[in-house]
């Protein structure tokens, strides 16, 4: 996983400095990761087959709403 977000952070000058901790979630695979400079952030890794694009679509729409 720490992987998979080096991957998509790295172009845009972040990593991650290996901490994890799994964060409560009922459907989805959540955590709190430790960034190299800066506040932790954290990332959603959603289940194989359980939402379609658009849903996942309207709930990245939703939190960038609440982040402006």
């Amino acid at each position: 996983m720490l992987d998979a977000l080096d991957s998509v952070l790295m172009p845009f000058g972040e990593r991650t400095d290996g901490g994890m901790l799994a964060l409560n979630s009922y459907e989805n695979r959540v955590y709190q990761v430790g960034m190299e400079d800066g506040p932790p952030m954290v990332a959603k890794f959603y289940r194989p087959l359980r939402w379609s694009d658009d849903a996942i679509l309207e709930e990245h729409t939703f939190v960038s709403t609440l982040y402006e």
